[in-house]
């Protein structure tokens, strides 16, 4: 004998007047004879409740209740009426049938329980059907009752609210709160950062992670036992704008929901300036040419150079264009003075260093390079071998 508020809780009641079956819930009449089932206007739990009668209509005489339901574990209550009296005009007055059978099943007609109650003594009280039924998401479940009882004939057998009360379910968790990726650069690359989904209910539970704007998660969906964490990781797109990207995740399941907000941060990119070029070298060679090679840069679009001879600054005429990848030379030449007119140089320190440049702006300076000088009479040095030459000018 249960007194049970079926308000209470996760709770799906079927209303006890609930006969419009169109919507596949609700009270359906069922076996060889569903005539023989009346509606009478009593003071059941929700307004009138349905009957029919022991031994005096033929037996496979049944009905039952039936409704979806979420996905979870359930407690069962049937409610058993208090009867209006003789509004039926037939004499019966409140005369219950005793021992009922009950019969928790699925719509498919799997029997998971048969309640065996005495509605002579559970008039007006919520009855326990039984416990601990896990059914799938979405699933029609129904309580079966007919008029093939014990106790005597032409005794009423009840049908009024049918309550699922459910006890357990999964429930999802996204956290952490507010989650803030890191700040990206339009036309960088994209970027992430780790969330976790939590099952915080109390029953194995699988949802679907979906993300707006773009986003990603690196799992489309998740199977959580209770209170199990799982760390996953959200990809926001490549910025294309000055600004702030947003998204929300949603993890969706087994009637239960949670939402996530992420956002990034989209800055201007700084100016792409050229880096430094590597693997400078400097040769004279055996006749008297002078070759600086350097490791090109894949941004540059000229080099410019700086350098000493003997201690003193040289001053270079013009930049050199890049090529954009490989290894690269240049002939140094002089071009104050003719090298067969000036033999003195020979035996001096000749050193040079390069930076890189593009329209953003100039890279820094490699560690000067330096070589002896050496002068052979009669050598020129002006555009050898068409390579570029820089022009040297002394001060």
């Amino acid at each position: 004998n249960y007194s049970w508020n079926p308000g209470g809780g996760w709770t799906r009641q079927i209303l006890d007047n609930d006969q419009n079956f169109t919507d596949g819930q609700g009270f359906e009449k069922l076996g060889l004879y569903p005539q023989y089932w009346w509606l009478d206007g009593g003071n059941g739990s929700g307004g009138d409740t349905i009957y029919t009668y022991s031994g005096n209509v033929p037996d496979e005489n049944y009905g039952r209740w039936s409704t979806y339901i979420p996905r979870g574990k359930y407690d069962v209550y049937a409610y058993i009426p208090i009867a209006s009296g003789n509004a039926d005009n037939q004499g019966i007055g409140n005369a219950y049938a005793d021992n009922v059978n009950y019969k928790v099943q699925s719509f498919s007609g799997t029997v998971y329980n048969t309640a065996v109650i005495n509605q002579s003594t559970n008039r007006g009280c919520w009855v326990k059907l039984g416990s601990d039924y896990v059914w799938a998401q979405g699933e029609r479940v129904a309580v079966q009752l007919g008029d093939n009882v014990s106790g005597a004939a032409l005794r009423r057998v009840y049908y009024d609210d049918i309550a699922y009360y459910r006890t357990a379910r999964p429930l999802w968790s996204l956290s952490p709160s507010g989650l803030t990726l890191p700040v990206g650069v339009v036309g960088g690359t994209t970027s992430n950062a780790t969330f976790t989904v939590t099952n915080t209910g109390n029953l194995l539970g699988v949802g679907a992670l979906s993300a707006t704007n773009g986003f990603t998660t690196s799992q489309t969906s998740a199977l959580l036992n209770p209170s199990q964490a799982l760390n996953l990781t959200v990809t926001a797109p490549t910025c294309t704008a000055v600004g702030t990207q947003t998204s929300i995740i949603t993890m969706t399941g087994d009637d239960t929901t949670a939402t996530l907000a992420v956002s990034r941060v989209c800055n201007a990119a700084p100016p792409p300036i050229p880096a430094t070029p590597t693997n400078p070298t400097l040769g004279i060679s055996s006749d008297g040419r002078s070759l600086f090679t350097f490791a090109e840069v894949s941004n540059a679009t000229t080099y410019s150079f700086s350098g000493t001879f003997d201690g003193t600054p040289l001053v270079f005429s013009s930049p050199v264009n890049a090529r954009g990848s490989g290894s690269s030379g240049v002939v140094l030449a002089w071009q104050t003075t003719t090298e067969a007119a000036d033999p003195v140089k020979s035996g001096k320190q000749l050193c040079i260093a390069i930076r890189a440049n593009n329209a953003s702006g100039s890279s820094t300076t490699t560690t000067p390079v330096c070589s002896t000088y050496r002068y052979y009479t009669g050598v020129s040095l002006q555009q050898v071998d068409n390579r570029p030459v820089i022009k040297i000018s002394l001060p």
